[in-house]
């Protein structure tokens, strides 16, 4: 009986410890299926000269609580008509084939010469702008690059209103020497700005400085990210557009987008897929899920039809993980 004894309380420990490490592989496992992101700055400890530092080329620029997007404080500027002036961080150059620099910022001061908006730099050449315009022709949202990378600036005439957040987010392509911007509204997942693919020489810059910007009013800025984010719904199609025409299947496969498909595997299911592809006797179908969404959890026919599904994933990983899949199940 004592030796039972001891076996229980032996096999009760064994139990504990595995669901111990079932936790831990569950937490280990949640940190690393999302997108890869390295957090710049809340301004959560009350400063912006230090963890990191911040520095600014002129004007007023302070940390204080009267307008955080997120936790307590928020970081803003006051600068007047000439010069404008930012505040600068440096940062640790980000790997990745999908680098997204974002950024939350709110106008409370918009005066005739008003400015705004995000900076990235190398070194002190700024190779990416994205910013508002409060008034005069150019009023709206506009996106350029450095002259030197012959982009076309992109300009939506949404015109920016104070006291409102705005989520502001530019995207470089390295491998593809491609760049994009998007600007979200509060909600941030309506889309008020979307450049679409620049193509230039400036993507594959070393991108190792940030410039929070303030001319003619007061803004204030909030939550700086940079990383491989976790992609939108629209985000999502286009990547797994790429990763389809990076697959085997090449470049000139026809792609259906929204397509609904009936199968029948033991049980009749009917399911709309974001993305599905054909060749000979193979169908791929593709969903990327986001807010909202329900999974379709239909069952492969192999070598028939192949459904994949997969959420909170970056541009890259779901692009690479298209492109593998095809790849691993064509025949």
């Amino acid at each position: 009986m004592f030796g039972l004894s001891k076996l229980l309380i032996v096999w009760r420990l064994v139990m504990v410890v595995s669901k111990i490490l079932l936790i831990i592989f569950v937490v280990f496992f949640s940190l690393f299926s999302v997108g890869f992101c390295f957090y710049v700055d809340g301004f959560e400890d009350g400063n912006y000269d230090a963890n990191p530092v911040w520095v600014p080329t002129g004007g007023t620029w302070g940390v204080n609580t009267n307008n955080p997007h997120t936790g307590s404080y928020s970081v803003y500027g006051t600068v007047g008509s000439s010069p404008s002036h930012q505040l600068k961080v440096n940062i640790s150059s980000v790997g990745g084939n999908v680098v997204n620099y974002t950024v939350w910022l709110k106008i409370t001061t918009a005066n005739a010469a008003g400015v705004a908006g995000l900076w990235i730099y190398e070194g002190d050449v700024a190779k990416y702008y994205l910013k508002a315009h409060y008034a005069g022709f150019y009023k709206g949202w506009y996106f350029d690059s450095d002259a030197s990378c012959h982009s076309k600036p992109k300009l939506s005439s949404t015109e920016p209103s104070t006291n409102h957040w705005y989520y502001l987010v530019i995207q470089r392509k390295v491998s593809e020497n491609k760049a994009r911007a998007y600007v979200y509204d509060s909600d941030g997942t309506t889309i008020l700005l979307d450049s679409g693919d620049l193509t230039d020489s400036c993507s594959s810059a070393n991108i190792n400085k940030i410039g929070l910007f303030s001319q003619d009013g007061t803004v204030y800025y909030d939550d700086v990210n940079i990383g491989e984010m976790n992609a939108t719904e629209l985000e999502g199609r286009n990547a797994i557009e790429e990763g389809i025409h990076s697959s085997v299947l090449g470049p000139s496969a026809v792609i259906y987008t929204d397509q609904k498909l009936y199968i029948y595997n033991g049980t009749h299911k009917l399911g709309t897929f974001d993305k599905v592809v054909k060749t000979n006797n193979q169908v791929w179908a593709f969903n990327y899920i986001t807010s909202g969404e329900n999974y379709q959890s239909m069952k492969n026919l192999t070598n028939v039809i192949y459904f994949w599904e997969q959420g909170n994933m970056s541009y890259s990983e779901i692009k690479t993980a298209v492109g593998q899949y095809i790849n691993n199940t064509k025949q």
